[in-house]
């Protein structure tokens, strides 16, 4: 029952109160019941990489990573903070180009009979999709499996790369769902991420830690996760 909007990309996601909810429902959905049989979670290696897109984060979003890396840093893990090499930079700039480039054509039929009846940020991404070239297309899946063939260069020796979910804390639901660019790269090279929720905003709504595994590593980041998840409990 889910509407295709950019079929390279799009990924069913999960909702709920916490990590082992999320595991449970993941074991369902998949099969995959080693998602619920974990061992007890071990203090990860964690790598807290800046991209360019960092520099749109609010203090406060910024803040609160700082926080749980020194609260993970302190449960024992192994925290690196350093940037996102050159060859990841341009990531979350290729998402939105490529999804608009597929949004164009899995949403043919809307785009030709309803265009005036669609919201103002999807009428804006099928505009966008009909300029990129499918010469621009080809260039962005190329890079997007160079980056996969090369993905330790990423992560090094970490387990786990840590981000802000969003620029902000949440947004009023009359203000729509917020930017995605925070987890554009991740989308792109179809790695496996998390949010759990992590301190608040100015206004008292909530921000987020953002956690991503290596491709196909679903029940470590799961365990990751929940190692999280209990670390920021005992701090509040």
């Amino acid at each position: 029952g889910v509407k295709a909007l950019a079929s390279s990309m799009d990924t069913i996601g999960i909702l709920a109160r916490t990590v082992y909810d999320v595991a449970i429902v993941a074991a369902v959905l998949t099969g995959d019941q080693g998602l619920i049989e974990l061992p007890p979670p071990q203090p990860p290696r964690i790598s807290v990489l800046q991209a360019p897109e960092w520099n749109t984060v609010s203090a406060d979003a910024l803040s609160q990573i700082k926080i749980a890396s020194s609260l993970a840093r302190s449960a024992g893990a192994n925290v690196y903070v350093g940037s996102v090499p050159s060859f990841f930079e341009n990531l979350s700039d290729e998402q939105t180009r490529l999804m608009a480039f597929e949004a164009v054509r899995e949403l043919a039929h809307e785009r030709h009979i309803y265009f005036d009846r669609l919201s103002q940020p999807l009428r804006e991404l099928l505009i966008l999709g009909e300029s990129i070239t499918f010469k621009d297309y080809t260039e962005i899946c190329s890079h997007r499996l160079a980056c996969l063939e090369i993905i330790d260069d990423l992560f090094g020796d970490a387990d786990a790369l840590l981000a802000p979910s969003t620029l902000d804390e949440a947004p009023k639901i009359e203000e729509g769902t917020g930017s995605p660019d925070m987890c554009r790269a991740w989308t792109l090279l179809g790695l496996p991420s998390i949010t759990i929720p992590c301190g608040q905003g100015k206004n008292g709504l909530p921000l987020g830690l953002q956690i991503a595994c290596r491709p196909r590593q679903d029940a470590q980041l799961l365990s990751i996760a929940r190692w999280f998840e209990t670390v920021l409990a005992t701090s509040r």
